[in-house]
């Protein structure tokens, strides 16, 4: 089942297995607005996706694979705890994780269990090369990253 939350751009997703169910839920984050009169007066900085296990217990694997500049770029990938940054061309994007992250390929991967009442948030922010990146600070504990052979 996939539904907007009623009156946002919020989108929700059920997701069933045998084992058990998640929803999740992604939202643009786009900072402090003062004037509620202004949609998007500043642009999205954080897509903030949040899985919340429903029923029984899943395995999850969280997937990042960024390609900037229309993906004719393959970035480089560092890992730092709760965090993996991508560098490629004039852009920068951060993941932000509290599970430890391999990284091969072009690609870092992540995987956990969640059980019914557990909930995982993840936070993806792109910027320029020239602000300084930041970890989201959705992890609420630290997390390890390593580089898969």
């Amino acid at each position: 089942m996939r539904r907007y939350l009623p009156k946002t751009l919020v989108l929700e997703t059920e997701v069933e297995s045998d084992a058990g169910a998640v929803s999740v839920t992604d939202a643009l984050a786009s900072g402090p607005n003062p004037d509620g009169h202004s949609l998007c007066s500043s642009p999205p900085r954080v897509l903030v996706r949040r899985i919340e296990c429903i029923r029984g217990e899943v395995e999850v694997t969280v997937e990042h694979r960024p390609r900037p500049e229309y993906g004719l770029v393959v970035p480089l990938l560092t890992c730092e705890p709760g965090a993996v940054r991508a560098r490629g061309g004039p852009t920068r994007v951060m993941l932000s994780l509290p599970w430890p992250a391999h990284v091969a390929d072009g690609a870092a991967t992540a995987t956990g269990r969640l059980r019914m009442g557990d909930v995982l948030l993840v936070g993806v922010e792109v910027g320029a090369l020239t602000e300084p990146p930041s970890p989201c600070g959705l992890s609420r504990r630290s997390s390890t990253c390593w580089t898969r052979p």
